[in-house]
């Protein structure tokens, strides 16, 4: 999972290097229940024996957060 994570900030990638550096991502519900740690596309989490779905939020820190910041600053500017 390492592979999808964006950031400049060498701590922040240490620290999600810990974190999921034992999780494969998976294509299929089928190829979840293989892995002892698995996480689907469409956010289905297999660890430690029991699956469950993830809801996707809105970054609340980082690059892509920092994004959404800038756009409503010049949405309020535009106005």
């Amino acid at each position: 999972m390492v592979e999808f994570i964006e950031t400049d900030n060498e701590h922040a990638r240490a620290y999600m290097n810990r974190a999921l550096g034992g999780v494969m991502a998976v294509e299929t519900e089928n190829d979840l229940l293989r892995h002892e740690r698995a996480l689907t596309y469409d956010c289905m989490l297999q660890s430690e024996g029991s699956t469950t779905a993830i809801n996707e939020l809105s970054a609340i820190m980082g690059i892509r957060r920092r994004g959404d910041n800038s756009r409503n600053k010049v949405s309020k500017l535009t106005r």
